[in-house]
């Protein structure tokens, strides 16, 4: 052998001190750790023929040492003898940790013996090649070891079959331990995690808020129990972290316990938009109710008010310096009056009268109401519809509205010109129609009120905050919806989803 580089691990310095002197004195060269936790991370930063490992240690047991290299195509060429002194206890499981050698601790002469005739099979044949235990040392199963053990055992059986994600972390914030949960929950091998700093591992750990409570942990002088949820990707997670106290005044780390609540949540967001839907629509009915009733009563006295004004104007001279103020007069009756006959409209949209219908030619028409407008505030039409879209089933006038009002709200949305873009597609249930502008946007603020009746940021001789309210509940009452996508600076996205009747010559 070129490099003759050995591992000595066992958290007992005396076991680690004989093993040295026997290497040394063969011409080998000693690197010593005390836990399998330092037995990882220099087996990863060295190159080894050899490893000698205790069973159990602190932080990493040699089990789980064994276990990690073994499974790992770039150590587990590396022969492993294992000297413990619960080899005679455990040794039914013996096959299963992965070593190439199995040694029990005993007199220091017999160890010796033990680790040179390994040492020699190493050396002529450059490998143990099978597994055995070293004959001719009568040993009795000590009662309280294998119950000790069988203990151990079943603890970890419990942790590893918990529905919950169980992570130990030690003082230095290492993972030393992370069951089958919350390997699942994160995506990653155990081998990948054992040993590295959780900070560098899990994006979890850098959340601020989680951080503060770690760095809280490591620094009390008490137990201390938090919990925290956190976004993780598309999940949420609920996390509960307990410090690890030693005699009362030593950190040796914390539990992570992890749960995945993402269902949970789902389920609340569900029972809140149910909840807000159903306050909305108490709200709209009541609201509605109020709109008629205010009109009943003010159509009447206003309807006098514009028949009066317009006869006194009719006779007034132009030059009558009366005649300004009873125009203005004349003009407010009038915005009364379309604002009246805005809010019965909201009110009075019912079930549509429906006829079949194509959705191109509809939008043609209504784009026919705007483009002169469009054209001098220099705003270009882009029209792009996919050939051969289903037919609708819907009530002509009221979609065609709806369009006039979103196509509308784009084109105030350009004062300065712009390019509106408006498209067809075909999708499986519905037909989807955008309409895009390059004005400059909304923001989230003014994004989650767009809707709401009466809600406006045009001046108020330009608009009542109705229109928008007015084309999602037409939309609505076809069975469709409006979702809007709006960035500032960028302009404004309307996707309006109408659900289609078959396929036709849309």
């Amino acid at each position: 052998m070129t490099e003759k580089n050995v591992l000595v691990v066992d958290n007992d310095k005396l076991y680690v001190e004989l093993l040295s002197d026997i290497l040394l004195e063969r011409g080998y060269s000693v690197i010593r750790a005390y836990d399998g936790m330092e037995a990882l991370k220099k087996t990863r930063e060295e190159s080894l023929q050899l490893i000698i490992t205790d069973l159990i240690m602190p932080k990493v047991d040699g089990i789980r040492f064994c276990k990690y290299l073994k499974k790992d195509p770039a150590f587990n060429h590396i022969p492993i003898v294992i000297l413990s002194g619960t080899v005679i206890e455990d040794i039914t499981e013996l096959k299963e940790i992965g070593g190439d050698a199995y040694i029990p601790k005993s007199s220091i002469e017999e160890v010796k013996r033990n680790i040179l005739q390994i040492l020699t099979k190493l050396e002529e044949k450059g490998s143990i090649e099978e597994v055995s235990l070293v004959d001719g040392i009568k040993f009795q199963p000590r009662p309280i070891v294998g119950e000790l053990l069988l203990d151990k055992k079943h603890m970890e059986m419990v942790i590893q079959r918990m529905g919950e994600g169980v992570i130990e972390v030690d003082a230095t914030g290492r993972i030393t331990w992370i069951n089958p949960a919350a390997l699942e929950i994160f995506g990653k091998s155990e081998i990948q995690l054992i040993g590295t700093r959780i900070i560098d591992s899990l994006d979890i750990a850098k959340d601020p808020e989680l951080k503060e409570i770690i760095d809280d942990l490591s620094t009390s002088s008490g137990f201390i129990q938090r919990s925290v949820t956190i976004p993780y990707g598309e999940r949420t997670l609920r996390l509960n972290i307990t410090n690890l106290i030693e005699a009362e005044t030593t950190y040796l780390g914390f539990i992570l316990l992890v749960q995945d609540v993402t269902p949970l949540i789902d389920q609340i967001n569900k029972f809140g938009e149910a909840h807000d839907k159903l306050f909305k629509a108490v709200r709209m009915a009541t609201l509605g109710q109020l709109i008629v009733n205010i009109s009943n009563e003010i159509k009447d006295p206003l309807t006098s008010v514009l028949g009066y004004t317009g006869f006194l104007l009719n006779k007034m001279d132009d030059g009558n310096p009366q005649k300004k103020e009873l125009t203005l007069i004349h003009d407010a009756a009038i915005r009364a009056r379309t604002i009246i006959k805005e809010l019965l409209n909201l009110v009075y949209q019912g079930e549509p009268k429906l006829e079949t219908a194509s959705l191109v030619k509809e939008l043609k028409n209504t784009l026919l109401l705007v483009r002169n407008r469009a054209e001098s505030l220099k705003i270009k039409i882009l029209e792009n519809y996919e050939p051969g879209l289903s037919l609708v089933d819907v009530n002509v006038n009221f979609l065609k509205q709806a369009f006039l009002n979103i196509i509308n709200n784009a084109v105030d949305a350009m004062p300065e010109g712009g390019t509106l873009s408006i498209t067809a597609k075909q999708g499986e249930e519905h037909l989807v129609i955008q309409f895009e502008d390059t004005g400059g946007g909304m923001t989230p603020q003014v994004l989650n009120k767009l809707f709401t009746p009466f809600f406006t940021t045009k001046e108020k001789t330009k608009g009542i905050g109705l229109g928008l309210s007015i084309s999602m509940g037409i939309i609505r009452n076809h069975g469709g919806n409006v979702e809007v996508k709006s960035q500032v600076g960028r302009g404004t996205i309307f996707i309006v989803r109408l659900p289609v009747k078959g396929r036709g010559n849309g």
